[in-house]
């Protein structure tokens, strides 16, 4: 009375019906198309359309699906950089690899347009009497 699960990562997993009755269930493989997010902070002296095309240009990779078509976004502004979204869609069978191809190719990219990837800074003042 009990569903068995084999993971991607290839750890066995036994759950108890009860549980699984009683909870939410996620199938990230049941459509033949799913989601990326790219997600990385850039300046904020960026130009946010140097930055759209660059990022775009990234996705231009035979395997990410036309429809519907990839997208630049702005997702917010942090403390120490503009946070942007590369979203596109793939199909299952090529959803990893093309996620850790993408994922490498974003930094050589970014660094190639003379587009900073800034770490988190903080001014301080110091205060004299």
């Amino acid at each position: 009375f009990s569903t068995q699960i084999d993971t991607f990562e290839n750890v066995f997993i036994s759950v108890p019906n009860s549980s699984i009755w009683s909870s939410t269930i996620v199938n990230n493989s049941r459509h033949n198309i799913r989601r990326m997010d790219i997600d990385i902070g850039i300046a904020y002296a960026t130009d946010l359309d140097h930055a759209e095309k660059t990022m775009l240009a990234i996705g231009n990779d035979p395997r990410v699906v036309a429809e519907p078509e990839p997208q630049f976004l702005v997702v917010s502004y942090a403390d120490s950089a503009v946070i942007v979204r590369l979203r596109l869609y793939a199909e299952n069978d090529v959803y990893w690899p093309l996620y850790w191809d993408m994922m490498r190719a974003v930094k050589p990219a970014l660094d190639n347009a003379n587009i900073e990837i800034p770490f988190p800074q903080r001014d301080v003042r110091t205060v004299t009497d």
